[in-house]
C-alpha cells in the first residue's frame, strides 16, 4: 500500500462526496455546535441530570456523524446502506467498548491506545456493510489490517493530531465561546470526514489485496 496514492485517492473522493456528507450530517454538526453554548448560557453544573442529558445528546450526534460519513462514502461507490436502529445501537456499543479499551491502554502508554484506535478504524464499515455485531466487527477490523498496522497507525495518528492542534490554536486566539464552538466543531467534522475517507479507501484497497492473495492461493492449490 502506497500512502501517497491512498491520500491522493482519499482527497479526490472527499471532494466529490463532501456535498452529500453535508446534506446528511448537518443536524449532528448543529447539535455538537449548540450543546457547549447551551451549557454556558444555562450555567449547567456537571453533576446535574441536565448535564447527563446533554452528554448523551453529544454522544448520539457523534455516532450519527460517523455513520453518515461512511454512508456518504458508500454512495460514491453506488452502494446503498440502510441505517437501521439495530446498526446504530451496535455501533454505539462498539464505540463505547473501543473508547474504554483505548482509554485503559493509554493510562499505561500512549502508543497502545493509538494502536487500538487504528485497529478499530474499519468497525463502522463492517457494521454498515457486512452487518456484523460489535465484537465481531472489532475483530474483523483488526484482522483486516494485516501487514499494514504500523503504516496505517502512523498515518491516522498524524491525521488525528490535526484537529487537536487546531483546537489549541483556536484556544490561544481567545475567541468567544459561540465562535469557538462553531469553528472547532465544523473544522473537526471536516477533518474527521477526510480521515474516514482515508479509512474507507484503505479498507477497499486491503480487501482487493486480500482477494488477490486468496485467488493466488486457490490457483496454486489447483495446480
Amino acid at each position: 500500500m502506497k500512502i501517497k496514492d491512498l491520500l491522493k485517492n482519499s482527497w479526490v473522493e472527499f471532494k466529490e462526496t463532501f456535498a452529500t456528507f453535508l446534506k446528511l450530517a448537518w443536524w449532528p454538526i448543529l447539535i455538537l455546535v449548540s450543546i457547549p453554548n447551551i451549557r454556558s448560557y444555562l450555567e449547567i453544573d456537571e453533576s446535574t441530570w441536565t448535564s447527563v442529558f446533554l452528554d448523551f445528546g453529544e454522544t448520539v450526534a457523534a455516532v450519527f456523524l460517523t455513520l453518515y460519513s461512511f454512508i456518504s462514502l458508500f454512495k460514491s461507490r453506488k452502494i446503498e446502506i440502510s441505517l437501521s436502529g439495530g446498526k446504530i445501537f451496535v455501533f454505539w456499543f462498539a464505540s463505547i467498548f473501543i473508547a474504554f479499551a483505548s482509554s485503559i491502554a493509554t493510562l499505561f502508554l500512549v502508543i497502545p491506545g493509538l494502536i487500538i484506535l487504528a485497529l478499530s478504524i474499519f468497525v463502522p464499515i463492517f457494521i454498515l456493510y457486512k452487518n456484523e455485531g460489535p465484537i465481531e466487527a472489532i475483530a474483523s477490523s483488526s484482522s483486516h489490517m494485516q501487514g499494514q498496522l504500523l503504516k496505517l497507525t502512523c498515518v491516522f495518528t498524524v491525521l488525528w493530531a490535526v484537529p487537536v492542534l487546531f483546537d489549541y490554536g483556536l484556544f490561544y486566539l481567545s475567541l468567544n465561546l459561540v465562535l469557538f464552538s462553531i469553528v472547532s466543531v465544523v473544522a473537526c467534522s471536516i477533518v474527521g470526514y477526510f480521515i474516514y475517507s482515508v479509512a474507507f479507501n484503505a479498507y477497499f484497497e486491503l480487501e482487493t489485496t486480500h482477494n488477490k492473495s486468496i485467488q493466488s492461493s486457490a490457483e496454486a492449490l489447483a495446480d
